[in-house]
């Protein structure tokens, strides 16, 4: 006796896996989504996201988020969220008209995704 079997592919995750903190990015799943649950995060802390895919920053770290699609197939793939920068502006205090004076930051400059 033969028995069909039907071996359903693994999902594909795209989209930008990086974001700051306050920030959101959305990924897409390929095929159709679980009905239920399509995504999940293994750390809310960190990272959340909705049925849509829309990942939202909450603290400086890394979450997995699980993708999930109608044959109950999943996929995991690793979200970033990177800290604000908040720099400190150094330099005088008080200015005059028509004069020039140099800003300093300790941060060095760094741009994030």
């Amino acid at each position: 006796m033969i028995i069909p079997v039907t071996v359903d592919p693994t999902p594909v995750v795209s989209g930008t896996l990086t974001t700051c903190i306050g920030s959101t990015k959305t990924l897409l799943g390929s095929g159709t989504a679980n009905t239920i649950a399509p995504w999940a995060s293994s750390n809310p802390a960190i990272a959340t996201v909705y049925n849509l895919g829309v990942v939202s920053g909450i603290s400086a770290g890394s979450s997995d988020i699980t993708y999930m699609d109608i044959n109950g197939c999943e996929i995991i793939v690793t979200a970033t969220v990177n800290p604000d920068l908040i720099p400190t502006i150094n330099g005088a205090s008080g200015y005059c008209i028509g004069s020039f004076s140099a800003l300093y930051t300790a941060v060095a400059y760094a741009s994030y995704a």
